[in-house]
């Protein structure tokens, strides 16, 4: 009876015991008899009231690592609810088909656990988590990379030539050309400097965005015998050709051709010597260039001087014994 007594009253000031956990609960009873008179625990006589002897156990515990559940130990048994559609599962993530998910608008980009990152405004994680935005669209503005929010982020590092401003209006960054200078392939040139490139193009101010020809300048290509080089109207080297007057090496001209070798270029020879008067495209001597017992002749040959009948050599002589007489020996 005094079992009866003290449960209806935990019943009452305590809320409720489950019928499966009355087990956990031993009734004291001061006459040995207890809730079925011979008593639950043999009779104790110590007050006659209910004693815990603890939960029912879920051994390590119930957390099944998904943030996605509410997880509970009920009646020795884990319970992993799901939660809502939309509840907060971690730093701006939600619920989403049994998942967390980032929210919108936010990135899992760093190792902090959570979606830390805004990705609509930040320059390193712009849309998506390792997009950055660079030189000449470097603000991020609803998740897309934009040229500029302020006339300071149209600044280009190093750049001397152009002066920016932003429109903000579009997040467009515009640039205006100082007076003297090109820009050209993404690089800042003062009036008349040279392409770094080829030598042959300039940059011309009044056509600031292309290079300009560099008509008349040197462009020495390291080849001698190609003549001494220019440019052209077209932007190229220009070479005139073989600088010498007879055959050209690396080192410079060869000396002009002497006597019975071939005429230089242009019909030179060497000491005054004529071309081609002895034989064609060879040159011909000069007093001091024949044997001894051979003569200059008039037509540019050495020549043993004419026996009788002959022509005489040049200055009228002939053969020992013979004299010349009206250019022939006899």
């Amino acid at each position: 009876m005094r079992a009866s007594i003290s449960i209806s009253f935990a019943l009452l000031f305590g809320g409720c015991i489950a019928l499966n956990d009355y087990d956990h609960f031993r009734e004291l009873g001061t006459d040995g008899g207890g809730i079925d008179g011979g008593g639950i625990d043999g009779g104790r006589t110590d007050g006659g009231v209910l004693r815990d002897t603890g939960p029912p156990s879920c051994g390590t515990g119930c957390d099944d690592g998904d943030p996605c559940t509410m997880d509970a130990c009920v009646a020795a048994a884990c319970m992993n609810t799901p939660l809502g559609e939309g509840s907060p599962c971690g730093t701006n993530m939600q619920c989403n088909g049994g998942n967390c998910e980032c929210n919108d608008g936010f990135g899992d980009c760093t190792d902090v656990q959570g979606c830390e990152t805004n990705v609509l405004t930040s320059p390193t994680d712009c849309g998506a988590c390792g997009v950055p935005c660079g030189v000449g669209a470097p603000s991020c503005i609803e998740g897309m990379c934009s040229a500029c929010t302020t006339a300071a982020e149209c600044i280009v590092a190093g750049e001397t030539c152009r002066v920016g401003t932003c429109n903000t209006g579009v997040g467009m960054c515009n640039y205006t050309l100082m007076l003297g200078f090109c820009y050209i392939d993404g690089a800042c040139f003062a009036a008349e400097a040279p392409n770094p490139a080829n030598g042959c193009l300039r940059c011309d101010s009044t056509f600031a965005s292309i290079w300009s020809p560099n008509t008349g300048a040197g462009c020495d290509d390291g080849d001698f015998c190609n003549g001494v080089d220019t440019c052209s109207g077209s932007g190229t080297c220009s070479h005139p050709g073989n600088p010498c007057p007879g055959t050209c090496s690396a080192g410079g001209c060869d000396p002009c051709g002497g006597y019975s070798e071939p005429c230089c270029t242009g019909g030179s020879c060497s000491g005054g010597r004529a071309c081609g008067t002895y034989v064609v495209g060879q040159c011909g001597c000069i007093p001091g260039d024949c044997s001894s017992g051979r003569v200059c002749y008039v037509d540019g040959g050495c020549r043993i001087c004419g026996g009788s009948g002959q022509l005489c050599c040049e200055g009228g002589v002939c053969e020992a014994g013979l004299g010349c007489s009206a250019g022939m020996c006899a």
